[in-house]
């Protein structure tokens, strides 16, 4: 039981008071509508908690091996290098332009770019990462014809070619029985 003796010690040996039930009045019984309240929050509790275990256990584990400096350079490198990436393909689409920037300015822009093309509620940030991109470009000293040109075509290289490439391969695939 959530309010068993065991439960209410261990709360009361960290300074804390159970406030998800209610308890019985010393002497009287208990009222029925805190009887009511108490057994729809140990339902709502128990719903609760049998979601959010299974996510808690992966937490931990992700946790857990986050404590190995190889898995943290793993993690760290690969996002540092699929960044580099990204600004570098970036770099390329616009010295397709006729553009430069450094590598510096052009991360900048990326990273920028995809934090806000990520907080907007459009799937991919479609619309918002071409925007955010020709402005990030446009604020950096490039004209905004050739701003926009880059940041459809990286755009194009980046997102929506790839998913062409990869339904192309799985057919392949499919058609010579790999899969």
């Amino acid at each position: 039981a959530y309010r068993s003796q065991a439960n209410e010690k261990w709360l009361k040996a960290q300074g804390r008071v159970s406030r998800i039930h209610r308890k019985k009045p010393r002497g009287k019984p208990m009222p029925d509508h805190v009887r009511r309240a108490n057994a729809t929050k140990s339902k709502i509790r128990a719903r609760v908690v049998e979601r959010v275990r299974p996510i808690l256990g992966q937490v931990a584990d992700t946790v857990r091996s986050l404590r190995s400096p190889k898995k943290l350079l793993q993690l760290f490198g690969g996002n540092l290098a699929t960044q580099l990436l990204f600004a570098v393909a970036l770099g390329l689409c616009l010295r397709a332009f006729g553009g430069s920037l450094n590598l510096a300015t052009l991360l900048t822009v990326y990273v920028a770019s995809a934090l806000f093309g990520g907080m907007m509620p459009v799937p991919g940030g479609v619309g918002v990462m071409e925007a955010a991109l020709t402005a990030g470009l446009v604020a950096a000293g490039i004209g905004s014809t050739t701003s926009a040109a880059t940041a459809l075509v990286f755009r194009l290289v980046t997102f929506y070619l790839p998913p062409l490439w990869g339904w192309l391969s799985l057919r392949w695939l499919r058609h010579h029985d790999y899969l």
